[in-house]
């Protein structure tokens, strides 16, 4: 209004940071062949990648500095392999998520004190595509590792140690704050080790770690071992998942922590604040749900170290369907969580046996404890002349310190408690117990 040159026209623009580096080459749709010229081993190269650039003879970088356009990817075809070696940085080179680190079937990725970043899936492993990741930080990356289907040909052959998951930031575009971050996502494999396997080759100085995520380990229609891992500040920790509850094709089966004496070298020491030092598998600390486990049929859960858990430290549901199911919960050690152990719907067979459960101070309104919707129940020591279907939830031998609530039981059919040392502090003006059974 008033201006000598009035607009009969406006026109909105958006603006976006291009991928541009000055004086770095631009490579669309290439292979690593051509981009560095046949050599097998590259260092100190800083190059920007668009497309897809394919991998289609083996080569190694060290200390190169890769820039990843908007929906960039990397392809590495069956039979060769590349290796991102120490000082390599993989990132995004604008203000979008780059694709993907594609390992083929027969294709192998190997890192060593790398960094990836800013990624819809870091590296998504096709069929069965192996990786072998030692010492790597993957950084504000939607998923660090994918899984996809691997079905009748054995173990899973991909591995990692001494890595770090992590979400430092908000991630790139378009991730919007629904979408769930993730440390390593599997779907629908045999059988897959995540974390250390379990010989005497490593040690705990080789744990991995997941920071700051929506879930840590995210696996699906899936079986397998996880051991040699911290999770700091997860929403969820480990979240595990079969079928349906009551789907005869629900065979799927977890080992969390140590079940076999050749794992002790991988263990670290938990200290307890009231207890002796405790070895563990795998620590949780500060995450809202530790372990939450639905609709598998086997589980063991031993050795690990639970702390600070905002809601529960582990959360089994929908397990009573199948009528072979187990569950096995032994010798972990919690302090401080706002619940400990919560199930719902009963597996066949369920020992929950020698657990610590403490609070470091008198915590009236906190649960060790929890199961509800059972079809029958035992709580206390084994024994030969009951018969096992008779007691398909035995709670033996746990020790539980200042809740005030210690083993609740809701809707069971019979019940049997013996052999549990329960410390209940006194809370005037507060419901406690030590054991409450409703509908028992």
């Amino acid at each position: 209004v008033g201006s000598p040159y009035p607009c009969s026209q406006s026109a909105t623009f958006n603006t976006q940071m291009c991928c541009f580096r000055p004086g770095v080459t631009r490579f669309t749709d290439k292979t690593m062949h051509h981009i560095f010229n046949g050599q097998a081993v590259v260092t100190g190269s800083t190059v920007i990648l668009d497309g897809t650039t394919i991998v289609n003879t083996d080569v190694t970088l060290n200390d190169c500095h890769i820039y990843m356009a908007k929906d960039a990817l990397i392809d590495i075809y069956n039979g060769k392999s590349l290796t991102l070696g120490p000082n390599t940085i993989v990132e995004a080179c604008g203000d979008d998520l780059w694709d993907a680190i594609k390992v083929r079937r027969l294709a192998t990725l190997n890192t060593n004190g790398a960094t990836i970043k800013d990624a819809r899936t870091a590296v998504q492993s096709l069929n069965g595509g192996l990786f072998n990741l030692v010492s790597t930080s993957f950084i504000n990356n939607l998923t660090g590792i994918e899984v996809t289907p691997h079905r009748n040909q054995g173990a899973h052959p991909g591995n990692y140690r001494s890595c770090s998951f992590r979400k430092n930031s908000k991630l790139k575009r378009p991730y919007d704050g629904s979408q769930k971050v993730t440390g390593i996502r599997v779907r629908s494999v045999d059988y897959i080790e995540l974390g250390l396997a379990c010989n005497n080759q490593y040690d705990h100085t080789d744990w991995s770690e997941f920071v700051n995520l929506d879930f840590g380990i995210n696996a699906y229609q899936s079986s397998g071992r996880i051991i040699g891992n911290e999770f700091v500040n997860n929403d969820r920790g480990v979240f595990l998942m079969g079928l349906s509850p009551f789907s005869t094709r629900n065979l799927y089966s977890w080992i969390i922590g140590e079940d076999d004496q050749a794992c002790q070298d991988n263990s670290r020491e938990f200290q307890l604040t009231s207890r002796a030092t405790q070895r563990v598998y795998n620590h949780f600390d500060y995450c809202r749900i530790v372990i939450h486990v639905r609709n598998l049929s086997d589980v063991v859960v031993s050795e690990n170290g639970f702390e600070n858990c905002r809601f529960f430290a582990t959360a089994m549901q929908d397990m009573g369907g199948l009528q072979n199911a187990s569950v096995t919960y032994f010798r972990n050690a919690h302090e401080d969580n706002n619940n400990g152990f919560q199930m719902t719907g009963m597996a066949a067979n369920t020992v929950i046996e020698e657990n610590t459960f403490d609070c470091t101070s008198a915590r009236p309104n906190r649960r060790a404890i929890v199961c509800s919707n059972i079809g029958s129940l035992v709580l206390g020591d084994l024994s030969d002349d009951l018969p096992n279907e008779a007691s398909p939830l035995r709670i033996i031998r746990n020790s539980l310190l200042n809740h005030g609530r210690g083993i609740t039981v809701s809707n069971a059919g019979n019940a049997w408690v013996d052999g549990n040392e329960i410390f209940i502090p006194a809370s005037p003006g507060i419901a406690t117990y030590g054991i409450s059974l409703e509908s028992s």
